[in-house]
């Protein structure tokens, strides 16, 4: 199944929260429920770096279920259009541009 998301924010929890049985998102219905045990834990765990290794654990789990594409995506900006950029997730940054 091929299947497009893009995270809104900046941390593994957006794309993680995507798998358990009950999400909505969960358009492929695989269901573990070992790893929404996990999801139930990561979730609770304030600690960034006990998170980061459980949420490790969640996408050894995951297997098949990988991003193996990124488009590409070109933008036409025409001369003396400065300041475009693009954030960490992928998205364009607007704010800043100015015309000469």
């Amino acid at each position: 199944m091929l299947l497009g998301w893009s995270s809104k924010i900046f941390d593994p929890y957006n794309i993680l929260d995507l798998f358990p049985c009950g999400s909505a998102f969960n358009v492929a219905h695989w269901c573990e429920p070992s790893y929404d045990a996990l999801m139930r834990r990561a979730v609770r765990t304030l600690d960034n770096h006990r998170r980061w290794a459980i949420e490790r654990q969640l996408v050894a789990k995951l297997g098949p279920a990988v991003a193996f594409d990124q488009p590409s995506e070109y933008v036409r900006i025409k001369p003396g259009v400065r300041g475009f950029s693009w954030s960490p997730i992928g998205f364009y940054e607007l704010d800043g541009m100015t015309r000469s």
